[in-house]
């Protein structure tokens, strides 16, 4: 084989090397081409059904602020009426107390100085039956005590 031929044989290779490796780079770029065409109508189809759930998610969130600032409007006006009661409930009964105490007061004095003149009669009368009873009972008492003491010495 001559020098020539050899070398004839080497351009044609290289030049079916060459066509391939270009017809393989035109065939990847045609591939990703086609993929990103794939994935475009899929995330399109994703967010053609996804946009609907997102919508009802924004309509709900706006339900649920609403429905939370009347909620907060309703809450304060019932604790404003709440303080409003309970002030105007303490006022009265600090008055009706004051007016039972004005009434009760006069009442309950009289029945206070009247037990107690009762209990200092009480007194009086346990006191004379003490000392009537140990002027009577003086020899007994030191008769009972005699023996008590005997007792304890033995």
């Amino acid at each position: 084989m001559s020098t020539e031929t050899a070398l004839g044989i080497i351009a044609i290779c290289q030049l079916l090397i060459t066509i391939a490796i270009i017809a393989g780079t035109a065939g990847v770029i045609i591939a990703l081409i086609i993929f990103k065409k794939v994935i475009s109508s899929k995330l399109d189809q994703l967010i053609g059904s996804v946009e609907p759930i997102l919508e009802q998610t924004r309509d709900i969130a706006e339900q649920a602020k609403e429905a939370t600032e009347k909620l907060n409007t309703t809450v304060e006006s019932i604790l404003s009426r709440a303080d409003d009661t309970a002030e105007k409930l303490s006022s009265r009964v600090d008055s009706v107390s004051a007016k039972v105490a004005q009434v009760v007061s006069p009442k309950v004095a009289s029945y206070a100085a009247a037990a107690v003149k009762g209990f200092e009669l009480i007194q009086q009368v346990f006191a004379a039956r003490r000392a009537a009873a140990t002027a009577t009972d003086a020899p007994e008492e030191t008769e009972k005590t005699e023996p008590t003491e005997e007792r304890q010495d033995s």
